[in-house]
C-alpha cells in the first residue's frame, strides 16, 4: 500500500512537478534569448544610425562646397573669389577646417602650393585617390593624420574642390550623434585616435586629447585612462554588444554599444534563480489538484502562439506584394526607365491602384487586430444592406484580380428584390463578406483543381432565431463554394479563435484563425448569428441572419 502510494506521489506530483519546470526553464530562456536579439538589433541599430548621421553630414559638407565652388568657377573667379568664398564656407559650417581648390595635376589654386613635406605629401595622396575614383565619385582620404574630402567640379576632372575635416567639430557632431540615439538601455561609445566620447553616463570621464590631427599624442593610450575605468564600471561584457567603423576618411573610429548596469543584470539572474526555488514549490503544491487545467492551459497558449506566428507569416505576405510592385514601378518612373507619357501615366494609375490595394489589406489588417485585442467597436445604423454587400464583393473581386486575395476565381453575386434596411455597420460587415469570401478562395477550390467558383445570396428570411420562440424577418447574406467540405469535427469548432482546421496547417496556407470568430463577433453584436452547412466533398455554405428592424419594414 505504501509502496502504491508513493508510485501515486510521485507520478502526480514529482514528475509532473520536473516536467513543467524544465519546460518553465525552457520558456525563460526562449524569453532571454528574445530579449538577448532585441537589445542585439537594438544596438546595431544604434550604432548604425549614429555611422550614418556622421557620413551624412561628410557628404552634406562636401556637397555643399562643391556647389559654391563651382558657382565661384563658372563665374570666372580668381584666386582671390576662391579665397573669399572659402572663409564664408568655414565661417558656416565649422567642420571645414580649410576648403581647398586642386587643379589636376598641377597644383593647388588655392591655398596657393607651399613647397613643404606637409604639403607635397598630401598633393601625391590627392592625385592617387583621384585616380582611383569615378568621375563624379568623392575621393575621401587620410593624410598626415588629417581627414579630406574632394569631389571634381568639371566632367574632364581637371578641378576639384574639397575640405579639411576640423577634428574638433567632428567630435561635436559625433557626440550630438550619440546623445540623440543612446537610450536607457545602450552605453554608446566612439573611440579612435584623439576620440574618447561616451553617453551621458560617461559625461566627465572623457579625457579627450585636443591636438591639431586625429592622431592625438601617439595614438590610443595603452594604459587604462579615466575613460576606460568609468566604461568598464557600467559595461556588463568586455566585449561590446554591436560595433561599426566610420566610413572613409574615418575609418579609424570605431562607434561601440555596451549593456549598462552590469549589477542590476546579476541581481535579475539571483532573482531568477529564487523564483525557480518557488515555482516548483507552487507547482509541487499546486499539481495534484491543478494537473489537467495546467496542462490545458499550456496546450492552449502553445496553440496561440503558433497561430499568432502563422498570423503574422500571413500578413508580411500580403503586404510585401503591394509594396514590391509600388517600390519597381516607382524605381522605373523615378530613373526615368520609361520615357513614353501613355506608359508613364499607366505606371503611376498602376501605383495608385495598388496603394487603394494596400489600404484595403491595412484596414483588415487592423480590423483583425483590434478583433485579437478585444477592441473591436460596432456602431451600425439604418442603411441598405444589400449595397454593402455588394460594395464588399466588389472591392474583394478588384483584390483577387490583383492577387491579394487567396487567388483568383469567379463570385455570383445574387440580389433578391424587397430587401429592407437594416440597422449596420457598413465596415464591420464589409469585414465579414470579406472574410467568408477569402476563406472560400482559399478553401474551396473544387477537386479538379479548377479555380474556386462563389455564389452570393442576399435576401430575405422569416424564421426564429436559435433558441428563439417567434418567427421574425432577417435579412440572410449566404456565401457557399464548390470545395472539398468540412468534417463534423472541424464544423463545431471553426467558429473558435484561433482555430485552424489540420488540413489547412498541412497545406501551409497563411492565416490568423480569427476570421471566423470575427464574423461570429460582428454577426452577434448586430443581434443575428452565422451558421455552418458543410459535409466532405459538397462544398460549405455560411449563412449570415440580420436582424430586419420593425420601424423599417413598416416604412
Amino acid at each position: 500500500m505504501k509502496a502504491r502510494l508513493l508510485s501515486i506521489v510521485l507520478l502526480l506530483v514529482f514528475a509532473p512537478t520536473a516536467v513543467l519546470t524544465f519546460l518553465a526553464a525552457n520558456a525563460l530562456r526562449e524569453k532571454e534569448a528574445t530579449l538577448q536579439y532585441r537589445l542585439q538589433a537594438a544596438a546595431e541599430s544604434a550604432v548604425l544610425n549614429i555611422a550614418g548621421r556622421i557620413r551624412s553630414g561628410l557628404e552634406d559638407d562636401l556637397d555643399l562646397v562643391r556647389e559654391r565652388m563651382a558657382a565661384c568657377s563658372a563665374r570666372g573667379g580668381g584666386v582671390r573669389e576662391f579665397n573669399v568664398e572659402a572663409e564664408r564656407l568655414g565661417k558656416r559650417r565649422t567642420t571645414l577646417a580649410d576648403v581647398y581648390v586642386f587643379m589636376n595635376p598641377w597644383g593647388f589654386v588655392r591655398p596657393p602650393f607651399e613647397t613643404n613635406s606637409a604639403m607635397e605629401a598630401l598633393t601625391e595622396v590627392l592625385r592617387r585617390a583621384i585616380a582611383g575614383t569615378t568621375p563624379g565619385e568623392p575621393a575621401w582620404f587620410t593624410s598626415q593624420g588629417q581627414f579630406y574630402g574632394f569631389v571634381s567640379l568639371t566632367e574632364r576632372r581637371d578641378l576639384y574642390a574639397g575640405f579639411l575635416v576640423s577634428d574638433i567639430a567632428i567630435r561635436r557632431r559625433l557626440q550630438t550623434a550619440i546623445e540623440a540615439v543612446a537610450g536607457p538601455e545602450l552605453v554608446l561609445v566612439a573611440r579612435g585616435p584623439g576620440i574618447h566620447l561616451g553617453t551621458d553616463l560617461l559625461r566627465g570621464a572623457e579625457d579627450v586629447t585636443v591636438s591639431d590631427s586625429f592622431e592625438g599624442t601617439g595614438g590610443e593610450s595603452t594604459g587604462e585612462t579615466a575613460f576606460d575605468a568609468a566604461l568598464r564600471d557600467r559595461m556588463a561584457a568586455d566585449r561590446p554588444l554591436a560595433w561599426v567603423r566610420l566610413s572613409k576618411p574615418l575609418e579609424s573610429v570605431r562607434i561601440m554599444a555596451f549593456v549598462p548596469h552590469p549589477e542590476e543584470i546579476m541581481e535579475t539572474a539571483r532573482v531568477r534563480g529564487r523564483l525557480y526555488l518557488w515555482g516548483i514549490a507552487v507547482l509541487a503544491l499546486g499539481i495534484v489538484t491543478g494537473a489537467w487545467l495546467v496542462f490545458r492551459l499550456a496546450a492552449e497558449e502553445i496553440r496561440r502562439m503558433v497561430s499568432r506566428q502563422d498570423f503574422l507569416v500571413g500578413i508580411s505576405h500580403d503586404l510585401r506584394t503591394p509594396l514590391a510592385s509600388m517600390r519597381v514601378l516607382a524605381e522605373s518612373v523615378y530613373l526615368d526607365h520609361v520615357q513614353d507619357p501613355a506608359k508613364r501615366r499607366r505606371f503611376l494609375g498602376t501605383i495608385v491602384s495598388e496603394c487603394d490595394r494596400l489600404g484595403l489589406l491595412v484596414e483588415r489588417v487592423l480590423f483583425l487586430v483590434r478583433f485579437g485585442q478585444d477592441a473591436v467597436v460596432i456602431r451600425p445604423r439604418l442603411q441598405d444592406g444589400a449595397d454593402v454587400v455588394r460594395k464588399a464583393v466588389a472591392a474583394f473581386e478588384n483584390m483577387a484580380a490583383a492577387g491579394a486575395a487567396g487567388g483568383k476565381g469567379e463570385i455570383r453575386c445574387m440580389v433578391h428584390d424587397g430587401i429592407p434596411p437594416i440597422e449596420v455597420d457598413e465596415a464591420a460587415l464589409s469585414q465579414v463578406v470579406t472574410n467568408l469570401l477569402d476563406n472560400a478562395f482559399k478553401y474551396g477550390r473544387p477537386g479538379d483543381g479548377s479555380p474556386p467558383r462563389v455564389e452570393v445570396k442576399v435576401g430575405k428570411v422569416v424564421r426564429r432565431a436559435p433558441f428563439g420562440f417567434r418567427k421574425r424577418s432577417w435579412v440572410r447574406v449566404l456565401i457557399s463554394d464548390q470545395g472539398p467540405g468540412m468534417p463534423s469535427g472541424v464544423r463545431r469548432r471553426v467558429f473558435r479563435r484561433f482555430y485552424r482546421a489540420p488540413e489547412a496547417r498541412a497545406t501551409g496556407m497563411p492565416g490568423s484563425g480569427l476570421g471566423l470568430s470575427l464574423c461570429q463577433y460582428v454577426v452577434r453584436s448586430h443581434g443575428g448569428w452565422i451558421d455552418v452547412g458543410s459535409a466532405v466533398g459538397r462544398g460549405t455554405a455560411f449563412s449570415v441572419y440580420l436582424p430586419v428592424e420593425e420601424k423599417a419594414v413598416r416604412l
